[in-house]
């Protein structure tokens, strides 16, 4: 229920991740912080277009601690991306 902003959905999927069993299986994830309302850090008294920037500034560090969650030995076996 809510919007789940960039931080909470790149923690459901590598705890999903993590959980899976050895059937195939696909995860997928929408991001909505680059939605209006924008809610990026900071990003409150800005104009428009740069609180559309910072959410996908912040969208893009989240998924580069994706990539490093699933390039983890424990992971990466069970992943294909």
């Amino acid at each position: 229920r809510g919007r789940a902003l960039a931080p909470a959905v790149v923690r459901a999927l590598v705890d999903a991740i993590a959980s899976l069993d050895d059937r195939p299986q696909l995860l997928f994830a929408h991001f909505t912080d680059a939605h209006a309302p924008y809610s990026a850090p900071g990003a409150a008294r800005a104009s428009g277009r740069e609180r559309y920037a910072s959410a996908l500034a912040e969208i893009d560090r989240r998924l580069g601690e994706l990539v490093e969650a699933i390039e983890d030995p424990a992971l990466a076996s069970r992943v294909v991306s």
